[in-house]
């Protein structure tokens, strides 16, 4: 039984006044763990720390007062309030500044986690975790994530009060962010010379472009004045803390090093035409479940888009999933058949911008369904931010026109959709994708330039994400994957 626990608080080991900032210098935060004979406890394991939002020129985005009336947050042909025109992204929060994450073994310096693409999996995880009225609690007060609340909330969240005197460098939203790192969220770790030896724990910042987004997408209200291009965060005040577990003796020869833990690899591919199919050798043994979603072409890196949405393959008509040529889990294409007419009985495919309730033109039902089996190992997510009235107003949105001397294409509404396959079965089933090929076939509108499809994505590539979700053992003393 264990002696008992020890706090600790760990400043990053390149620490600077000047905090962290991906454009402006230290985009890079290390955290050391020194080899002890006690267990860290990575139930407990939290980074805290403050967020500055700043603009162009540097200043802190601060209004007194009133940060913008309803109307102001509906865009249009309006001068937006600074807080009401910048936006953090609504899945994540914070969590979104982080790009990707390494965790090392200081006894022999070998890579444990390579976990890239770090804030799009957690936005993913988010999305199937929590609906509208849990985003007002836990997710808000932690990691500054506002969910499905963005539109009206977040105009709160990026302003910041300064008396503009001594204490302006104190400012900033505190954050409190539980790393979603599989190995650092199992059993507790043996930080011991003849285990683990210590860990050093490294984080890559994201691009701000992918950090923050513009309300509207079509900025074309006075010369863009909306626009918030160059504008920036920086991360001060970080600490990493938690908790040692004492161990005694009979801990301490009780311990198992073997971890097992659920891991996820991330692939990068895209999709360029009406008939797409991409295909992955991922090299993992035990693969839980595939899964897929997509994007616009242009939205990395791109301040007038909201690097949290995924939307569903644009004009969506088959999917297919295969294993090694064949056709698995499934043995038969998935057709999408939309549910409801046109009110336009003239055009010969259906419009769902033109619908009363727009996602009921999308007809994707049984492709969504598989998706988030490929995410939570079961059917339906009991809390969840893909709601049908989500899903309207980001089909309302996607299919927005530009206007002229308006800003169009609210950002703030997000989807979280995309392809996947399940292989647990309900049974905790697994495949084997060592030399065995993964291949994904999906008929849409990409890049067919058809009229019903919104005008913005017709003609666009969308990039396609694919994470393969496995098991895994490492072994603590020999530091070798076991599988």
């Amino acid at each position: 039984m264990p002696i008992g626990k020890r706090h600790f608080l760990i400043k990053p080991s390149n620490n600077t006044s000047d905090g962290f900032s991906h454009s402006k210098g230290n985009p890079v935060i290390k955290f050391s763990i020194p080899a002890q004979d006690l267990l860290l406890e990575t139930s407990s394991l939290h980074l805290t720390g403050r967020i500055q939002f700043r603009d162009t020129t540097g200043s802190l985005f601060s209004v007194a007062g009133n940060i913008g009336t309803i109307s102001d947050n509906d865009g249009g042909a309006v001068a937006q309030p600074t807080p009401v025109k910048q936006n953090l992204n609504n899945l994540g929060g914070v969590h979104n500044c982080v790009d990707k994450v390494v965790v090392k073994s200081k006894k022999s310096s070998t890579e444990l986690v390579n976990d890239s693409n770090y804030a799009q999996y957690r936005a993913v995880q988010e999305a199937y975790s929590y609906n509208l009225d849990d985003y007002k609690r836990s997710p808000l007060n932690r990691n500054l994530s506002c969910g499905n609340n963005c539109e009206l909330l977040n105009r709160r969240i990026v302003n910041q009060y300064t008396d503009g005197g001594a204490k302006t460098e104190r400012v900033g939203q505190e954050f409190s962010i539980k790393l979603n790192i599989p190995f650092l969220g199992r059993q507790p770790l043996h930080l011991g010379e003849d285990h683990l030896g210590g860990l050093m724990i490294t984080l890559y910042l994201a691009p701000d472009s992918n950090v923050f987004f513009s309300r509207n997408r079509h900025l074309l209200f006075n010369a863009g004045e909306n626009g918030i291009n160059n504008s920036y965060y920086v991360l001060k005040d970080l600490r990493l803390t938690g908790k040692y577990i004492v161990p005694d003796a009979a801990d301490l020869k009780a311990y198992n090093p073997d971890v097992a833990f659920r891991n996820r690899v991330n692939l990068i591919n895209d999709v360029v035409s009406s008939v797409n199919s991409n295909g992955y050798t991922p090299q993992v043994q035990f693969v839980r479940s595939i899964s897929n979603q997509f994007q616009r072409g242009d939205a990395i890196n791109n301040y007038a888009l909201n690097s949290n949405n995924f939307p569903q393959v644009v004009g969506l008509q088959r999917t297919i999933q295969s294993k090694n040529g064949l056709r698995f889990p499934y043995e038969f294409p998935v057709e999408v058949k939309p549910n409801c007419k046109s009110t336009d009985q003239t055009s010969a495919e259906i419009v769902p911008g033109s619908l009363e309730h727009p996602a009921l033109g999308l007809g994707d039902t049984e492709v969504r369904i598989q998706y988030t089996r490929s995410l939570l190992g079961k059917n339906e997510a009991h809390h969840a931010s893909n709601s049908l009235k989500e899903s309207n107003n980001v089909t309302t949105e996607e299919y927005a026109v530009a206007v002229a001397g308006t800003d169009t294409g609210n950002n703030c509404f997000v989807a979280v959709t995309g392809i996947g396959a399940d292989y647990q079965m309900g049974v905790m089933g697994t495949q084997n994708y060592v030399n065995q090929d993964y291949a994904l076939e999906v008929v849409s509108g990409v890049n067919s330039g058809k009229t019903n499809l919104p005008t913005d994505t017709r003609s666009q590539t969308l990039l396609q994400q694919t994470f393969v979700n496995d098991l895994e053992v490492i072994n603590t003393k020999t530091l070798v994957k076991s599988f």
